[in-house]
């Protein structure tokens, strides 16, 4: 494999910085093992290093590092000469987040979801010439926002009710959104009649009975690096009592403007009384 380095430069405070030199070699084989691509997830303002070292075994002399975002074509934005971060572009978002954790490591600081992108890098010995690549996919999630569980009682009756869960997550998509039942969040499967999940797994409709083992159920939100969860219990749901939280919140919203009237009436009657009393004495 033949592999051309071009020449970058990148101009801060009228200094040319040379980042990247002029290279052509023969260098590895079809069977590279450093072709392989490495997955990196990472939470919001964490950090992120990539470890790197030749395969064999010499002293690095030069780190060449390159990024592919997805809204950016790849171009090149540090150089590494003996350890030193000698050369950074003034093109890339997160310079002033870099840090070399060793001679071969880099290390981005206070990561940003525009941070995820594939990371390339160059590994050069002088002699012999021998240059290794190594890729590393990074994505940035952001935290699992807390969930809400809404609920819908269609149907109750004495040996058990169908009712539906619906578990709505704020925010961005992406999460992956599942059902669990009981303190040690069990499958689904065990000990109950009937559930289906929706295809996008936020809504649970299943027929629960009073005297099954478990009456609470979580919704669990999770990404590669996070999540979140929250639990409902069907048994103040679905007893005589329960019902629809979001039409028993409705249903009490009329009396409690009517209340809110009432008081304002008696109030300017009793004004207009008092303004009466007051009229007769003078």
């Amino acid at each position: 494999m033949q592999l051309k380095l071009t020449i970058f430069v990148s101009l801060r405070g009228g200094n040319t910085l040379l980042v990247f030199l002029l290279l052509k070699n023969q260098i590895g084989t079809a069977n590279d093992p450093a072709q392989h691509l490495t997955q990196l997830n990472r939470i919001l303002g964490a950090s992120v290093s990539f470890p790197e070292k030749l395969s064999s075994g010499k002293p690095v002399h030069t780190i060449y590092w390159s990024l592919r975002t997805t809204t950016s074509k790849l171009f090149p934005f540090v150089l590494v000469r003996n350890g030193t971060l000698e050369a950074v572009s003034s093109r890339i978002r997160f310079w002033q987040r870099l840090e070399m954790v060793d001679e071969t490591t880099l290390r981005i600081k206070n990561l940003e979801v525009e941070d995820s992108g594939v990371y390339v890098v160059y590994m050069t010995v002088s002699h012999p010439p021998v240059v290794q690549r190594a890729l590393f996919n990074l994505t940035v999630y952001e935290p699992v926002p807390e969930p809400q569980i809404f609920h819908q009682v269609d149907s109750k009756a004495s040996d058990g009710c169908n009712v539906t869960l619906q578990c709505q997550v704020p925010g961005k998509r992406g999460f992956n959104v599942s059902w669990k039942r009981g303190d040690s969040l069990r499958d689904l499967e065990e000990d109950l009649d009937w559930y289906q999940v929706s295809s996008h797994g936020q809504n649970l409709n299943l027929f629960w009975r009073p005297n099954s083992s478990d009456s609470i159920f979580t919704c669990l939100v999770s990404n590669p690096v996070d999540q979140n969860n929250v639990s409902v219990n069907l048994l103040s749901i679905c007893s005589n009592k329960g019902g629809d939280a979001r039409l028993s919140w409705r249903s009490l919203r009329v009396p409690m403007i009517v209340v809110g009237l009432l008081g304002q009436i008696a109030a300017i009657a009793l004004l207009n009384i008092l303004e009466r009393k007051d009229q007769n004495q003078i």
